[in-house]
């Protein structure tokens, strides 16, 4: 079948089994693609259509039974496989199979019943033949095609019958059971007390008491269990059992079932395990969200405090008894910043410095510095890989990283006793399988990484702790602020890499942060951070349009700007600013123009500007970092960014830099 880039649909070819299966002409379904889909119950044709979109996305098969309803009125089942692949138009051809397999389903259906039933008409019918010589070779016939019908759909649906006598705990075993285990057919089947070497301690216990119970009631019985094959490979089985009465109504035999599942219990797992990655994902995206909304809008406070800070500063004399009361409240606006600047980094939206460079390094710069600040009886060993590629990110923040893991290692562990954390780097190379199988936090691609390896004999975390992990605020200390592994997450997310997490209660714990791995080339020496040297400024050096919101950051921002030299007019939103920048229009020189207001915004603000005057020089603010603003105005040709709370140099700059 081919689906055409119009989004129809058409059959390229058709086996003229299908008149005989679906009771429809080639002819028809040729002219109407869809006569086939509308034999489907209803639901199956919404769970086709499902699995058909997901298989597009994922160029993934497809394998689904559904339930039909055909021209004649019956029920038929069927099973469709099929698989997708893009021709070079860009349309899709679907190649695939139907199979009639109603047969299968009764035979599902009814088959536990059956396979008991069945099991004890042999045996009689094995006594009847010794008996009926002259019918031997029609019963033998008979019985021979029920057997195999039998064993085929055991095969089928991995459904193995057995059969124990209590005297002599004698036992008997299809074919299929035989396969299950593992075993020979050849070999004599165990009783029900060498059974027990086939199941794990934690399954026997509760099947050996299931059977204790029917043989009390009478009730059959159905358990869950792990089986152990005899090449040692582990399957997940139900186990089925039911009591048969002599004619005395004394208990005589046990007989049942038991079906593998494995398969089933495999995917079951993997699909729970998606589910919470997906629930996780989403979690840690509306998570992010409120960080960064919170470190926006304290960043808006900020920098009306530090504004304020900047004003008394040059109006109190120097040694004058308010100047360390001053300084003390700008270091507290600081410490205040950099814990909006970790919750914007578990947002992943903190400003980031990219540059090549050895991950060794970084390790090794910040262990020195934490040996200073641990316990004597922690030790730190050092296993760093020789030659590990280079990475490019943000130096502080990898440091910030390698400060939190390390730190929170030795934490964990008793300063009394002391320990050793070791700290590892390699090369590790991530298939999709290994990033899933091992719960990677962040989802990166599939490559090469330089893996720096954090581990120790603490207490270990349980589930619950793990899942909390990167909450923000959420700590296991008393005095924790609850960002430092909630920072680490938003910074490995701007840094496309990962995290994976191995440990529990009493083991310890083993964090591997991943960093993609570039290929080849050695870093480039960092550039010297030219200094800013601010001369007075002259009588008049330009007209300014400051445009916030708040208006504590006019009034101040007004007053820094003409302290500065410059004439100002100001707005308290994108509306007023236009109205003002039309009346001011041949004296504005730059706008200062803040992003987050009611109204009208200042995006809509600067396209707005732009369509008034075309090269308006325009320098924009905002609690978000800087890097997030040049990212979403790259082709805006804004002038500057400048990232609050800042400060009278640093608007001084940006100024400078654009007016120049």
């Amino acid at each position: 079948m081919v689906g055409d880039l119009d989004g129809n649909r058409r059959f390229t070819y058709v086996g003229r089994s299908i008149e005989r299966l679906n009771e429809i002409s080639v002819g028809e379904l040729v002219a109407d693609p869809s006569a086939l889909y509308r034999q489907f119950l209803p639901k199956y044709q919404r769970l086709v259509a499902n699995l058909e979109k997901t298989a597009l996305e994922k160029r993934m098969s497809v394998d689904v039974e559904v339930q039909s309803i055909l021209p004649s009125g019956r029920l038929r089942w069927f099973r469709f496989t099929s698989t997708p692949r893009k021709l070079d138009d860009g349309s899709m051809v679907w190649d695939g199979v139907e199979v009639d397999i109603t047969d299968r389903k009764a035979a599902e259906v009814d088959l536990e019943e059956r396979i008991a039933e069945r099991t004890i008409a042999l045996s009689q019918a094995n006594q009847e033949l010794e008996q009926e010589i002259r019918e031997r070779a029609r019963v033998q016939q008979a019985l021979a095609e029920s057997e195999r019908r039998l064993l085929e759909a055991q095969r089928l649906s991995h459904v193995g019958s057995w059969y124990l006598e209590l005297d002599t705990d004698t036992a008997s075993w299809s074919e299929e059971f035989y396969t299950i285990v593992g075993m020979d057919p050849g070999q004599p089947a165990p009783g029900y007390q060498t059974s027990r070497e086939l199941f794990t301690e934690e399954s026997w216990e509760p099947l050996s008491k299931a059977v204790n119970e029917t043989l009390q009631s009478g009730a059959p019985y159905e358990v869950q269990a792990c089986l152990i094959r005899v090449d040692g490979e582990k399957r997940h089985v139900i186990c089925r059992g039911q009591l048969q009465r002599d004619e005395e109504g004394s208990p005589k035999a046990l007989f049942g079932t038991v079906q593998d599942v494995t398969e089933w219990k495999q995917a079951e797992e993997e699909r729970k395990n998606l589910e919470a990655q997906v629930q996780y994902a989403q979690k840690m995206e509306s998570l992010g969200v409120l960080a960064g909304g919170i470190a926006h809008d304290f960043n808006n406070l900020l920098q009306i405090i530090l504004a304020n800070v900047n004003m008394m500063q040059k109006v109190v004399n120097e040694g004058d008894a308010a100047t360390s009361f001053i300084e003390n409240i700008e270091k507290s606006v600081v410490r205040a910043a950099s814990l909006t600047k970790q919750m914007l980094a578990y947002s992943g939206k903190a400003h980031i410095s990219p540059e090549r460079m050895d991950l060794n390094s970084v390790v090794c710069a910040m262990t020195d510095l934490i040996k200073s600040s641990v316990s004597k009886n922690i030790g730190i060993r050092m296993e760093l890989m020789r030659g590990v590629p280079l990475i490019e990110g943000d130096v502080a923040q990898i440091g910030q990283v390698v400060l939190n893991l390390v730190m929170n290692a030795c934490e964990a562990l008793d300063d009394k006793h002391g320990g050793t954390v070791i700290v590892k780097t390699m090369v590790l190379y991530c298939s999709d399988a290994y990033l899933l199988e091992n719960r990677a936090m962040n989802t990166c691609a599939e490559g090469d990484y330089v893996c720096l390896e954090v581990a120790d004999a603490g207490c270990g975390m349980d589930e619950e702790t793990q899942a909390r992990l990167f909450d923000p605020f959420f700590s296991t200390k008393f005095t924790g602020r609850g960002l430092g592994m909630a920072s680490v997450l938003g910074i490995m997310r701007s840094h496309k890499g990962s995290i994976l997490i191995d440990s529990s209660p009493g083991r310890g714990t083993v964090i591997r942060a991943l960093f993609p791995a570039l290929s080849g080339g050695v870093a480039d020496a960092p550039e010297e951070a030219v200094p800013v040297i601010l001369s007075p400024p002259p009588e008049d050096a330009g007209t300014i349009l400051l445009v916030d919101d708040e208006p504590e950051m006019v009034e101040l921002g007004a007053l820094s700007l003409r302290q500065l030299g410059y004439s100002v007019f100001t707005a308290g939103d994108g509306l007023e600013a236009l109205e003002v920048f039309k009346k001011h229009l041949g004296d504005i020189d730059c706008v200062l123009l803040d992003l987050s207001m009611p109204r009208m915004d200042g995006a809509q603000a600067l396209s707005e500007l732009r369509r008034i005057k075309p090269d308006v020089r325009v320098v924009l603010m905002s609690g978000w970092a800087e890097q997030e603003l040049e990212t979403q105005f790259a082709d805006k040709h804004v002038q500057g960014f400048v990232e609050k709370p800042f400060d009278i140099t640093t608007l001084a700059s940006k100024l400078k830099a654009a007016l120049r």
